[in-house]
């Protein structure tokens, strides 16, 4: 057993959220297609789009609108594509800073000590690990759903 420190915590939150969550990063997503006129993207805070690509092809930008909890909705009597890996998204996502209410599940996680994080070695690697199901509790899951992407077909 060992501690958990920043980066694991953070890490552990991430993995439980579904991305980055913070902070803000410029990034190029490459999405499966809805097929629809609404795509909902792996993002709950977008701050910037800078263009879609739809299979190969720039969409006009007044062919859609953005929302910021990551949707793109198209408006030109078109649906988006329903390839896999159809879409290719710039932006920037994500929180400048980590949220407050975040920022005390991870100092939790924290304080928390070595309740269920794993260390093994094996040679000269050494290999330490925690799952949200083994350190977040109800309160941190109730803080952390906000930010949580919505179940993926």
């Amino acid at each position: 057993m060992t501690t958990v420190d920043q980066d694991t915590a953070q890490a552990i939150v991430r993995a439980y959220c579904g991305w980055h969550i913070a902070p803000e990063q410029a990034e190029t997503l490459i999405v499966d297609g809805s097929g629809s006129d609404v795509q909902p993207l792996p993002t709950l805070h977008i701050a910037e789009l800078a263009s879609v690509i739809e299979r190969g092809v720039e969409v006009d930008i007044t062919a859609y609108e953005w929302s910021e909890i990551g949707l793109l909705i198209r408006y030109d009597g078109q649906v988006w594509t329903d390839r896999v890996r159809g879409l290719l998204v710039s932006l920037t996502h994500g929180y400048e800073a980590w949220p407050l209410d975040v920022t005390a599940v991870i100092g939790d996680l924290l304080a928390s000590g070595d309740s269920n994080v794993q260390s093994a070695q094996v040679g000269g690697v050494q290999v330490t690990y925690a799952t949200a199901d083994s350190l977040l509790g109800t309160s941190h899951r109730a803080v952390l759903d906000r930010y949580r992407l919505p179940p993926r077909p």
